[in-house]
């Protein structure tokens, strides 16, 4: 398992990336963290997955303000980024 962090907008954003192959990322809803998805992650063997906690949440430093939508999805740019992927399949709730 590959834990790290990447910095966005000043924020220690907590990421944990599992697996090899195609990436897939998953985003949790806002107030939730990256434990959420372990149970759902753990049937992608052949898949690259990623998963993030959103400033606030999780292992990520907090915000000053809550979180927009926009504002996640931003981040799940920076982290794809921080991790040098380009493209990545997406699902999030």
């Amino acid at each position: 398992m590959e834990r790290d962090f990447v910095s966005w907008r000043g924020h220690r954003v907590h990421v944990n990336a599992t697996g090899q192959g195609e990436p897939l990322l998953l985003i949790t809803g806002l107030g939730g963290s990256t434990d959420q998805w372990r149970a759902f992650a753990q049937q992608f063997h052949n898949r690259r997955v990623i998963r993030f906690d959103v400033p606030g949440m999780g292992q990520s430093s907090a915000p000053l303000a809550p979180m927009t939508v926009p504002a996640v999805a931003e981040l799940a740019v920076a982290v794809l980024d921080g991790l040098g992927v380009e493209c990545a399949d997406v699902v999030g709730y």
